[in-house]
């Protein structure tokens, strides 16, 4: 840069307040020096200052505005250096000696080419409009050119008359106005600046052009652009070079704008030589390329490899976390999941759409990294798939509770598992493109019943592990809600509803006796189960009673829960009849984990008969 850090903070107020984001003044004019951020981001820089500082700190080439783009803004010469800031843009011809079918058929071309490609729009974002003689249907042309939504158009004519009518015609659509030379420039800036347009501004070699350019700066116009096409490819090639390395090596600000070259002229119509000059001035320094047509046989690999170069290599190229549902998927369909480096996610996500399965991508934190990377550096670990969960409340979202892991972390299914434990985790292929026949062949359906199934009986010995483990009376008692006391007739010592000892609540009887709170305490059910026979035996013989089976919610799955509420109420059922309960009395069913039914979750491993 053309000043030091140490230049611009004596200039600087020395408040230390922070405002500008920086923790010190001084660190905040090393970031101008290094033009990270301008010097008016100071709120306490003296007007002197920044007037004296804003230009010799300002990068070596001007930033213009095209439509919805921004060019130029360039610091360096090659990507790897620091980074490449804004990216060039493309452009088709219309041409006046075109016939009309050939107008039509170029201008459905153009708006036909426009996709997303990694969060990015492509399309051709300029038309390049080309005065071959006549002035009417050059304008008629600029008209259909300004029509198309979302393009600049670029006025090509050396006629001052001519460039007076077209940007008349179109002027609101901010055209950039290409034809200015050593002859016409003065008319050609009159135009432009009375229009607010950008000019393209040419010569017969770069002394000349160069000139053209200070004439221009000097008339107060900086918002130019320079046609650096030649009559030859190496001359071409040669003054785009030339003129960054003059603007960013030499500090020479006069060339410091960005650049058009017109391929058009330069391949005679040869497209496939037009696609591979357009690849190598995307890598040397063609801002806006011209080319005679862009389909998507020169867009795919030329936008592909403009998307590389114009990404800042010190920020990986990464996707939103959060559930990307492909295939119209919902709530009751499976998940994937995936790190958020942009070429996984378009690779992932491309081979579920060509399934045609349903399923709900879900896409992790893991700093734009690929899985495998992620993995090593502990970006993307069972605790961070953890968290991505917590964060985006993903088991509320999806009732599928299926769970597909890329195969190459396959090592982390039993720590994701631990932590995920109502989900049934699978691991996946290795490889996108095999998603397509293990969805097909529906290999996750069952290795996701695998799963559930392999869960079952460890639900079964957790809860047998903890039997022995005491419970705390006092909390459950509270916990029970106050129902309205029902005299059934049943004549019992000490049956006083006021009573310490002894309430019957409904037709449940919830006794605080000692010999009830023993067996509560010891995890004896035997007292209890006697008492509610002597109860059901005692009331009326037509009631029917319901014995619903209760599980915990934090121990196993859906599935096993079921399955033990359904054994825990069948074994209450069958030690009623065993007491002389009538079989015609007692229903059973379970309930699973679908409810807490006291705030103690070990209490909710329960049996309730009403």
């Amino acid at each position: 840069m053309a000043v030091k850090g140490l230049d611009i903070f004596k200039l600087s107020p020395k408040k230390n307040c922070k405002e500008c984001g920086s923790p010190t003044c001084m660190a905040f004019c090393m970031k101008v020096a290094q033009g990270a951020v301008p010097i008016t981001k100071c709120p306490y820089m003296s007007e002197e200052a920044i007037a004296l500082l804003s230009e010799a700190t300002a990068p070596p080439m001007q930033t213009i505005t095209v439509g919805a783009h921004k060019l130029g803004g360039e610091t360096v010469m090659m990507r790897h250096e620091k980074t490449l800031v804004n990216r060039n843009l493309f452009a088709a011809t219309l041409d006046t000696s075109m016939d009309d079918a050939s107008i039509e058929e170029r201008i459905a071309l153009v708006k036909k080419v426009d996709y997303e490609r990694i969060g990015e729009r492509e399309m051709v974002e300029c038309v390049f409009v080309h005065d071959a003689g006549d002035c009417a249907k050059f304008v008629e042309l600029c008209k259909k050119a300004a029509a198309l939504p979302d393009r600049t158009v670029i006025i090509d004519t050396k006629d001052v008359e001519t460039a007076k009518a077209a940007v008349e015609a179109i002027k609101d659509s901010k055209p950039i106005l290409n034809g200015a030379n050593k002859d016409n420039f003065n008319d050609m800036n009159e135009i432009a600046k009375a229009a607010g347009l950008v000019l393209g501004v040419s010569g017969t070699d770069l002394s000349e052009l160069h000139d053209t350019v200070a004439a221009l700066e000097k008339a107060g116009n900086k918002n130019l652009i320079l046609d650096v096409t030649a009559p030859t490819i190496k001359e071409t090639f040669a003054n785009a070079v030339l003129v960054r390395r003059t603007a960013i090596k030499d500090g020479d600000r006069t060339f410091g704008y960005p650049s058009i070259v017109n391929l058009g002229v330069l391949c005679n119509h040869d497209e496939h030589l037009e696609t591979a000059l357009a690849a190598m001035f995307v890598v040397k320094y063609g801002s806006i390329i011209v080319m005679d047509k862009v389909g998507y046989a020169e867009a795919l690999p030329l936008y592909g490899l403009r998307q590389n170069i114009f990404t800042d290599p010190q920020k990986p190229m990464k996707v939103a976390p959060g559930i990307y549902p492909i295939n119209g998927a919902g709530p009751d369909d499976p998940c994937a999941l995936t790190v958020d480096f942009a070429l996984t996610y378009f690779l992932v996500s491309g081979e579920l759409e060509r399934s045609k399965i349903p399923v709900n991508l879900l896409i992790t934190d893991a700093s734009g990294m690929s899985v495998l990377t992620a993995w090593a550096a502990g970006k993307f670990s069972s605790t961070s798939v953890k968290k991505f969960f917590d964060e985006f409340d993903i088991a509320s979202k999806i009732n599928n509770r299926t769970l597909i892991i890329p195969g190459k972390v396959a090592v982390m299914k039993g720590e994701i598992q631990d932590k995920l434990p109502d989900w049934n985790v699978v691991v996946g292929t290795r490889e996108a493109v095999e998603l397509v026949k293990y969805l097909r062949d529906g290999e996750h359906i069952k290795a996701a019943e695998a799963a559930a199934a392999s869960k079952a009986p460890a639900a079964e010995q957790k809860e047998a592990a903890d039997a022995n483990a005491p419970l705390d009376f006092e909390k459950i008692a509270a916990s029970i809600p106050a129902i309205e006391v029902v005299d059934m007739g049943v004549s019992y010592k000490q049956r006083d509803p006021e009573s310490p000892k002894f309430v019957t609540i409904g037709e449940r009887i919830h006794c605080i006796s000692p010999v009830i709170r023993e067996a509560m305490n010891t995890m004896n059910p035997e007292p209890i189960l006697k008492r509610a026979a002597e109860q059901i035996k005692a009331g009326p013989r037509d009631r029917v009673y319901t014995i619903q089976g209760h599980a915990d919610q934090q121990t196993g799955s859906k599935a096993g829960n079921r399955r033990v509420a359904e054994n825990r109420a069948k074994r209450v059922y069958d030690y009623l009849v065993k007491q002389g309960v009538r079989p015609e009395q007692l229903t059973y069913k379970g309930l699973g984990d679908e409810k807490d039914i006291f705030n103690v979750q070990k209490a909710n491993r329960a049996a309730i008969i009403k």
